[in-house]
């Protein structure tokens, strides 16, 4: 997020505001964001750089439809879309983020990638397995020399920090067996793509049958 934004929290929604401007003796406004309906109201004014970024920062609020904010110190809270509104499950965003990949989204290309829909939409399916499962933990498949030592299924505290080279998968609980297929594949000496596609797609088939799914980003 742009450092010359500003993030105030009021009763009805979200202002997003430039820090650099002024208009009645305050922060000129860029853009709102509505509690009750989540839309995003950017400004026609606001420079283009900024909204990017205001747009990037509301959809993590966006994806949280029909869970508490608060809004106060004290604990008063709202109900992000509604209080009638649902958090989004699982198979809602599961066809959402296959809606992205049909109509070619992982072949944008932008210098803004964590605004593209295909990576909003795979950060929204994490989200909604917190909202089933009450956890959600992603994996990578494929591991780097220079990732040595980090998990390779890892609990995910906000999808929102989930970025463009983070995760290949999500799944509603840790599997140890999952990962020692991950680390058996690494270990494996390479023989050529279809002994390798072998082992990927035996890795795809326990992620299906732990009850998680894929990840897409651009």
């Amino acid at each position: 997020m742009n450092s010359n934004i500003f993030i105030g929290i009021y009763p009805a929604g979200i202002v997003y505001a430039d820090r650099q401007q002024e208009v009645d003796r305050d922060y000129k406004r860029l853009a709102f964001l509505c509690y009750e309906t989540l839309e995003l109201k950017v400004e026609d004014d606001c420079p283009e750089h900024l909204a990017r970024d205001i747009v990037a920062d509301a959809a993590g609020f966006q994806m949280r439809r029909g869970l508490p904010f608060e809004i106060s110190g004290c604990g008063k809270s709202v109900i992000l879309g509604g209080a009638s509104s649902k958090p989004y499950t699982v198979a809602e965003a599961k066809k959402l983020l296959c809606a992205s990949v049909c109509a070619g989204d992982t072949l944008i290309e932008s210098n803004y990638p964590y605004s593209n829909p295909l990576n909003d939409r795979s950060r929204l399916l994490v989200q909604a397995y917190k909202n089933e499962h009450g956890s959600a933990w992603l994996g990578r498949i494929n591991l780097y020399r220079e990732q040595e030592g980090r998990p390779i299924i890892w609990e995910c505290p906000d999808p929102t920090g989930v970025h463009v080279y983070g995760a290949s998968f999500v799944l509603p609980a840790y599997d140890d067996e999952l990962e020692r297929m991950i680390v058996g594949r690494s270990q494996t000496p390479y023989t050529g793509t279809g002994d390798d596609s072998k082992l990927v797609g035996a890795i795809f088939e326990r992620i299906e049958q732990l009850g998680g799914h894929g990840l897409h980003w651009n």
